[in-house]
């Protein structure tokens, strides 16, 4: 589990990822993963978020495209642990798609 600012998480499952933001919970199988980036860089897969500048130490989230449209926003603490949990991502994403 990854603890944001307050009552923002994220939890790591075997098929899934949950996050949640004060009363909002989301979910999304790994396998439905569209695309990812850095909260404060959501590049041009995310055109309904507005561009930021990039500061390392400044990163508490991680922006996840969903392949059926959508965008679910992973928190974790700001700084090198959300890049632990961007690590993370990557593998399950890329075990859910092998066959």
């Amino acid at each position: 589990m990854f603890k944001g600012k307050k009552k923002h998480w994220t939890v790591f499952g075997t098929k899934m990822v949950v996050s949640v933001a004060g009363q909002s919970v989301d979910s999304l199988l790994y396998s439905e993963i569209g695309g990812h980036t850095f909260g404060d860089v959501p590049f041009d897969l995310f055109p309904e978020e507005p561009k930021k500048s990039f500061r390392k130490l400044k990163q508490d989230r991680i922006l996840v495209k969903k392949k059926g449209g959508g965008v679910i926003t992973l928190y974790g603490p700001k700084g090198g642990k959300v890049y632990d949990m961007y690590t993370i991502i990557l593998m399950l994403e890329r075990l859910s798609n092998v066959r």
